[in-house]
């Protein structure tokens, strides 16, 4: 399925994505290792639903969907 990460369509295989998944398809081949990043998302199916969240990196994972929206965005450098 296609997603958007940092407004650029990404394709996806499974039907979960955490912190991690979304740094590498953002950022593939780029050390973070010494960087903090926060991620937002937001879905919209078809209205009146729409669901938004931060994912953070102890593990979490949410549901995909066609379309959902991430946004990867520095908040520390170390």
């Amino acid at each position: 399925m296609d997603i958007i990460i940092n407004g650029r369509k990404k394709e996806f295989f499974s039907s979960e994505i955490g912190y991690e998944d979304v740094l590498k398809l953002a950022f593939s081949g780029t050390d973070l290792s010494e960087h903090r990043m926060s991620i937002t998302y937001s879905r919209s199916r078809n209205p009146p639903f729409r669901e938004s969240g931060i994912l953070s990196p102890d593990g979490e994972k949410t549901e995909v969907s066609e379309g959902m929206r991430f946004n990867a965005t520095l908040t520390w450098n170390g």
